[in-house]
């Protein structure tokens, strides 16, 4: 705890980062957070729900995380992009969500 104390005091002199700390988290810091992270289950579903859509929902998905999350996209090839579902923020994967929904119920009618 004393370690813990003097390493905060430290980094906030220096105006440098504050490192992790093992202590578990109190509803305040939480709420700096990203909502609760995607379960693997989520992203599975999504990858596959991504297959099935068609080249307008496509389009729209690539383009809202080029808009929010640039990091997350890999171009393999001209035609083949990679999205890395781990590294987009959970309002990014919320937005994505929204467009397979509108996109599958669209294709239900």
């Amino acid at each position: 705890m004393f370690l813990e104390k003097q390493t905060i005091r430290y980094c906030n002199k220096l105006r440098l980062k504050i490192p992790y700390s093992n202590k578990k988290k109190t509803n305040n810091d939480t709420m700096n957070d990203d909502m609760k992270s995607a379960t693997y289950e989520d992203k599975w579903n999504m990858t596959e729900s991504i297959r099935t859509l068609d080249q307008i929902a496509l389009e729209k998905v690539i383009e809202v995380v080029k808009e929010k999350s640039p990091e997350s996209i890999e171009i393999l090839d001209t035609d083949k992009i990679k999205i890395k579902l781990d590294v987009i923020s959970r309002e990014t994967f919320n937005h994505i969500q929204t467009i397979i929904d509108e996109s599958t119920l669209e294709s239900l009618r």
